[in-house]
């Protein structure tokens, strides 16, 4: 499209006189049978023309790419709709398996729901809603007539493919359920927990055995071919070879030095792979030594930078493919253990994989929203299934309190006046920022500048934002003048952009396990932080600017000089990722939140635990303390704020008009107003002191208000979808 796009901008001179012409040829030629209509659209799309609020009501718009694109208020009333791509509602893709037919992929969700697509048609065939928490893992009975999943509400649920119907609720999990695996007969399944165990159970949902050794979380489990044995994998580094008849572990095999993510059974049985959070997979032959506690030698296939999320075996069992954290796929020659082909087309972690029947297809299931197939012998990228529900990410606070930004999965960042002032505290949108080439993360942090800065010589003095992207850099953007400046910043996704408290220095945090500290004015990366063994999803500096905490994937959380880049502490305890981190005003004290679902409350000068604050249900995703050190504010996945004394550490009020996680809390300046943000597309403001939500603004859909009465082409399925992102029908 690019010759294509210049040669018109050569012809015409600009947007606006390319637009003017596509829009009278829309009139003009619009509603003739063909494409013209589709690829008129598809070059205003390209031109990131505003569609919104416009008129293409009864027009022929086949093969029409519509994804992510602002449709708001679009009439497409009584239009030909035939082969146009719209987007899907999905959110992170958390899990995948291909039924045994290879027609229908599903893929469970973050935000609980289960997804069945058609392969061929790549229409959604169901919704399966039910679980509270993220799914982390779904398969597919033998016969392909079952669907189990297991979640992060510690339920496992079996559905009736066809129907849609849950068959099964079974509760005997305390904790999170990693993963779900059917025997070859399809007459029994088993499930692994972060609760330490494996169990065994029936299609009726009867616990046939518990199997306990690990002493850790238990994140997959899966039967040999045979149906005479099952192995499982543990955050305990091990791998346990169990006896299905009886449940006694026959083999323990050690290697991995960290976490083991994944395990599987060769095809024929003879093999096992395992991959781990240290990065590696093993090959394992003899497996079932007669010294239980044996170090049983393994072949190591080295590669991945991060956690291997999963694996499995062709069918031939020649080859084994691999996701990982580090956003890539991988394809490796089992017999000699040398990497076929790297696909790194996802933008974030690939959470999970699934081969087909014949070998012929692969697909894989990613953070950044997006389900790809591929050709399993080639690699080629045959088809991108493409989510969207619209949540927000992140909010940020200008520091006199008057603007708001806020990120989310729409790919915009929107800045909000925030009045504050009289009995109904309010937001009116200000400014909207649209990436040009809509690399703006669904996961991006936001920071305000809390001075007003120049972010290059040229572009005069205002509020700056900065921003994270998909393609590993970092934006600037002035909001008075609309200037941005961008630079590549990390070797891998970047989690969070944060200001220092006096503006100079901006830190970012990366999968990469580095953060980056950066000269605001030269963009000069004046040092780099190294010394968490994963990816870095939280940063704070302290109040006056002189440490910077880290929290990490690696489940530690570092302290850090910022002027001379030594880490000073390492402060441990959590059992989860530390995904959330907050100063108090005093700089003394650090509060964390985790994965684990506590919060923890740290002494800065010691390292010692002060308090451990229990209480939420999902993991705590945000943290805010109140200006004069005495309110803490927590947001969770469990769609609930908890208010906290931080002095006692006792809960104040728990606030729950949210519908989803809760992903940003902000405290203003005087400490009595709280802000939230969730993936139920809403901003709320709260009185802290009553504990009242006293303002609601609700984000945009996709498609909000797009009218597709009428319209043609459309099937049920779609126009549910189309319906869930805000279209009329």
């Amino acid at each position: 499209m690019q010759p294509v796009m210049q040669q018109l901008l050569t012809r015409f001179g600009s947007v606006a006189a390319i637009e003017a012409q596509a829009r009278h040829l829309l009139t003009q030629q619009g509603k003739k049978p063909g494409y013209a209509a589709g690829n008129l659209i598809n070059l205003l799309v390209q031109f990131q023309v505003d569609l919104r609020g416009s008129d293409f009501s009864g027009l022929v718009l086949q093969q029409a790419d519509l994804r992510q694109v602002d449709l708001a208020g679009v009439n497409f009333q009584n239009a030909n709709l035939a082969k146009s791509i719209f987007s899907e509602t999905l959110s992170n893709a958390m899990s995948i398996d291909l039924s045994p037919d290879a027609q229908i992929v599903a893929v469970g969700a973050s935000n609980g729901n289960i997804y069945l697509w058609d392969i061929s048609t790549t229409q959604l065939i169901a919704t399966f809603e039910g679980h509270t928490g993220w799914v982390w893992s779904v398969a597919f009975s033998p016969d392909g007539k079952t669907l189990a999943s297991g979640s992060t509400d510690s339920l496992v649920r079996l559905w009736d493919v066809e129907s849609g119907q849950c068959l099964q609720v079974l509760t005997a999990h305390t904790s999170c359920v990693w993963s779900v695996s059917f025997s070859a007969d399809g007459q029994q399944f088993a499930s692994s927990s972060a609760d330490q165990t494996v169990r065994l159970w029936d299609l009726q949902g009867q616990c046939l055995r518990v199997l306990q050794g690990h002493i850790q979380s238990v994140y997959a489990a899966h039967f040999a071919p045979d149906q005479q044995t099952l192995v499982s994998s543990s955050h305990d580094t091990t791998i346990r070879i169990w006896d299905v008849s009886n449940g006694n572990c026959l083999s323990v095999l050690q290697g991995h030095i960290s976490g083991v993510q994944c395990v599987c059974y060769s095809p024929d049985g003879q093999l096992l792979a395992s991959g781990s959070r240290d990065g590696s997979i093993r090959l394992w032959s003899d497996y079932l030594a007669s010294d239980r506690a044996s170090t049983i030698d393994s072949k190591v296939l080295q590669g991945h930078t991060d956690w291997v999320w999963d694996i499995a075996f062709s069918p031939d069992g020649r080859w084994l493919a691999s996701a990982s954290r580090d956003g890539t796929l991988r394809l490796w020659n089992v017999q000699d253990g040398q990497p076929i082909y790297v696909l790194d087309s996802h933008k974030h972690d690939v959470h999970g994989l699934a081969i087909s029947a014949d070998g012929q297809l692969l697909v894989s299931a990613g953070k950044d929203q997006t389900v790809r197939l591929w050709h399993l012998q080639s690699g080629r990228n045959l088809k991108i299934l493409r989510g969207y529900i619209g949540g927000l990410h992140s909010l940020s606070l200008s520091s006199d309190d008057q603007l708001l930004a806020s990120s989310g999965q729409s790919e915009t960042i929107q800045v909000w006046r925030l009045q504050l002032d009289g009995n109904l505290p309010q937001l009116h949108l200000y400014k909207t920022f649209v990436s040009p080439t809509r690399q703006i993360s669904s996961l991006s942090n936001v920071s305000f500048s809390p001075v007003s800065t120049s972010t290059s010589l040229t572009s005069g003095i205002g509020q700056t934002l900065a921003i994270n992207r998909h393609d590993e850099s970092i934006a600037l953007w002035n909001i008075q003048t609309g200037h941005l400046d961008r630079w590549t910043a990390h070797n891998a996704s970047i989690w969070t952009v944060l200001f220092s408290p006096e503006g100079k220095i901006l830190a970012s945090s990366s999968y990469d396990g580095t953060v980056r500290l950066w000269d605001v004015e030269t963009h000069q990366c004046l040092r780099v932080l190294r010394g968490h063994e994963s990816g870095i999803l939280a940063i704070a500096f302290d109040p006056n600017g002189q440490w910077l905490a880290s929290g990490s994937f690696d489940d530690t959380i570092r302290l850090w000089d910022v002027q001379t880049g030594e880490c000073l502490r390492v402060l441990q305890g959590h059992t989860g990722a530390i995904f959330t981190l907050a100063f108090d005003r005093s700089g003394q004290h650090l509060v964390s939140g985790s994965h684990d679902q506590t919060i923890r409350v740290w002494d800065v000068q010691t390292g010692t635990c002060l308090k451990l604050l229990q209480g939420h249900t999902e993991v705590v995703w945000t943290l805010a303390v109140s200006s004069d050190g005495r309110i803490l504010a927590s947001g969770s996945d469990d769609t609930t704020i908890r208010l906290w004394d931080l002095q006692t550490g006792r809960c104040l009020q728990i606030l729950s008009d949210h519908t989803s996680w809760v992903t940003s809390v902000l405290l203003s300046s005087t400490g009595r107003i709280l802000l939230s943000s969730s993936y139920d597309r809403t901003i709320k403001l709260w009185d802290v002191q009553t504990g009242r939500c006293i303002s609601t603004l609700t984000v945009d859909r996709l498609y909000e208000g797009m009218n597709i009465q009428g319209a043609t082409g459309l099937t049920e399925a779609q126009k549910s979808t189309l319906k869930a992102l805000g279209a009329l029908l």
